[in-house]
C-alpha cells in the first residue's frame, strides 16, 4: 500500500514538473536544465556504483531502467539549455515509461 502511494506521488510530481516545464521559455527554460543535468547525473552515479537499496531501504527493482531514465533528463536538459519548446517531451516520456515499468513489475509475478 505505501508502495503504491509513493508511486503515485512520485508520478504525479514528474507530470506537475514536465507540465511546469512546458510553460517555461528562454532563460527561464534554459536555467532549468541545470536540474536535468542534476538528475541525469544521479541516475548515472547510481548505475556507476550498482546502488541496489532504495531511499526507503527496499530491494530496487528498477535498476535496469536507470540508463532510460538518464537518457530521457539528459536528453530534457540538452533541449532546455538549446531553449527548445518540447524539452518538457522526455519528461512526459519518462513518467509514462515510470508508469508502465512499474507495471510490469508489479502484474509479471502475478502472471
Amino acid at each position: 500500500m505505501k508502495l503504491n502511494i509513493f508511486f503515485a506521488l512520485c508520478i504525479a510530481v514528474r507530470l506537475l514538473f514536465a507540465f511546469y516545464i512546458s510553460k517555461l521559455s528562454g532563460k527561464q527554460l534554459q536555467i532549468s536544465s541545470i536540474l536535468g543535468f542534476t538528475i541525469a547525473f544521479g541516475f548515472i552515479l547510481m548505475i556507476l556504483i550498482n546502488r541496489t537499496r532504495g531511499g526507503f531501504g527496499q530491494k530496487v527493482w528498477w535498476g535496469k531502467y536507470r540508463i532510460i531514465h538518464a537518457a530521457l533528463f539528459l536528453t530534457f536538459a540538452v533541449l532546455a539549455l538549446n531553449k527548445q519548446k518540447l524539452s518538457y517531451v522526455p519528461l512526459v516520456i519518462d513518467a509514462l515509461l515510470g508508469i508502465l515499468f512499474f507495471t510490469h513489475n508489479r502484474i509479471k509475478p502475478l502472471i
